[in-house]
C-alpha cells in the first residue's frame, strides 16, 4: 500500500506482525538470552570521584603571574590553587 508521499505504508495486518514482534525482541532484562546490564553495573573508567570536586572557573590573572607559575613546570595550575587556599581573606 502507498500512501500520498509515495511511501510504502503497512496494512492493518502487518502493522499487527511489526508489534508483535516488537515486543518479542523487547523482553525485558533479556537480549538474546543475555541479561542486560543496569546502569549500576556499567565498569566505570578514568579516574575515581572525589568528595571535593574542583569547580571549573574563569580568572583573570596578570602575565606576570602566570609567567612565573608556567616557569616552575607542569601542574602550575594546582600550585596557583594551593597558593590561593594558603592565603588569608
Amino acid at each position: 500500500m502507498t500512501n500520498t508521499h509515495g511511501r510504502h505504508t503497512l496494512t492493518d495486518a502487518e502493522e499487527a506482525a511489526a508489534q508483535r514482534h516488537k515486543r518479542e525482541d523487547e523482553a525485558p532484562g533479556e537480549f538474546q538470552g543475555k541479561k542486560f546490564m543496569t546502569y549500576a553495573e556499567v565498569v566505570r573508567r578514568g579516574r575515581p570521584r572525589t568528595e571535593k570536586p574542583k569547580v571549573r572557573t574563569s580568572i583573570y590573572l596578570s602575565q606576570e603571574v602566570i609567567d612565573k607559575f608556567k616557569a616552575t613546570g607542569p601542574g602550575w595550575q594546582t600550585r596557583i590553587d594551593e597558593v590561593l587556599k594558603g592565603t588569608r581573606l
